[in-house]
């Protein structure tokens, strides 16, 4: 059973690194979001989403999907989509109908930052603002009520902005579990890995992924 794990905006590959440090025993597949966007393109939600579909087909094997922020939307895309080989997925800092106003306010920041802000992500600020806007379209709860997969929501005690939406999402999936992680914030795989990886451990022995011994 693979773990793919999904990053937020803002974020890179490593961010997930002290994660996967305490995830021995789980084949863990890290997906960097913008490593097929050049500076040229187009980039909103759905060719993000278009782009993952493509590499998650070419995995022959069942996978969990784990993703944080932005990386927990397409999570939850993925979901709604479906595959046979999608056995659960794990989501931290969830959005599935996000505050439009909360977004514009995050996209004037963007937009006040300096281009060079946006360099060690890979993306221009101009495709950074562009993603935001297209995240304000976002409506999944009609989708989310009919998926039954086992699912684990993640999120900081004090992440304000994304905490309702969690509790809510909980209520929202059928077979779903709430972790609230103390004290943390919103970029949970960073400041709290050590507690981010034991509630990924706990969802594997839970559901009965890990490798038999």
């Amino acid at each position: 059973m693979k773990l793919i794990l999904l990053h937020g905006l803002g974020q890179t590959i490593v961010s997930w690194h002290a994660v996967c440090e305490k995830l021995k025993e789980i084949d863990v597949v890290l997906y960097p979001l913008f490593h097929e966007i050049n500076n040229s393109d187009e980039l909103n939600l759905d060719v993000l989403n278009q782009q993952l579909s493509l590499f998650l087909r070419k995995i022959n094997e069942p996978y969990i999907l784990c993703g944080l922020s932005l990386g927990a939307v397409l999570t939850l895309q993925q979901a709604v989509q479906g595959s046979p080989l999608l056995k659960g997925f794990i989501v931290s800092a969830p959005q599935f109908a996000p505050n439009k106003f909360l977004l514009s306010i995050q996209t004037m920041v963007f937009k006040c930052l300096p281009k060079k802000t946006f360099d060690t992500i890979g993306i221009t600020k101009k495709q950074a603002i562009s993603l935001m806007d297209s995240i304000k379209n976002l409506h999944l709860q009609q989708q989310l009520q009919v998926i039954t997969l086992p699912a684990m929501i993640i999120c900081g005690s004090k992440d304000k902005v994304n905490l309702k939406a969690a509790k809510q999402l909980a209520t929202i999936l059928h077979n779903a579990t709430l972790r609230i992680i103390n004290n943390g914030g919103h970029e949970l795989n960073s400041t709290y890995p050590h507690e981010f990886a034991q509630e990924i451990h706990h969802f594997f022995i839970k559901n009965q992924f890990l490798p038999s011994t």
